[in-house]
């Protein structure tokens, strides 16, 4: 894996999105709609990628040289982006490719398609747990609040 390909991915790929349509991601009782990563990936420099496997939180790509030559997969983490305004532009939600800071920690190169597979899902296991223990850690906050809440009502009360 070139370091030019992993410092392009900030800069957003020239895709073709065969798969269409905006993504839901739930959490914390709302809903974000996030434009989903292309099924297909070209890069600059003429490498090819295609999805070879997703679910909601990572995803497998194949890539191939410009020639069609086969280098390998990437297993990657998906990342999410809020809307925002760059460089005169504006960009909707969006899910991300991993960016090269990211790699070895969000992403992963392989030529063995069972290694990205194992990669892939041990990356979305830990999302789904992060996410939970998010999701758990607002519910203790809250009944924490709503503790604090009623013992504040019962001081007022024998006040």
């Amino acid at each position: 894996m070139s370091d030019h390909f992993k410092t392009f991915w900030p800069v957003r790929p020239r895709a073709h999105n065969s798969g269409g349509g905006i993504g839901q991601i739930l959490g914390g009782g709302t809903a974000t709609n996030y434009e989903p990563l292309p099924i297909e990936i070209t890069q600059n420099g003429g490498h090819h990628y295609r999805q070879a496997w997703r679910d909601d939180y990572a995803a497998v790509y194949e890539q191939r040289n410009a020639f069609g030559a086969f280098l390998g997969y990437e297993a990657i983490a998906i990342k999410r982006a809020g809307p925002c305004h760059a460089f005169g532009k504006d960009y909707p939600p969006r899910e991300l490719y991993p960016c090269s800071e990211d790699w070895g920690r969000l992403a992963v190169s392989t030529s063995d398609l069972n290694r990205a597979m194992e990669a892939a899902k041990h990356f979305s296991q830990r999302a789904k747990q992060s996410r939970k223990a998010r999701q758990n850690g607002s519910k203790l906050a809250l009944r924490q609040q709503q503790k604090a809440g009623t013992a504040d009502s019962l001081a007022t009360s024998e006040g």
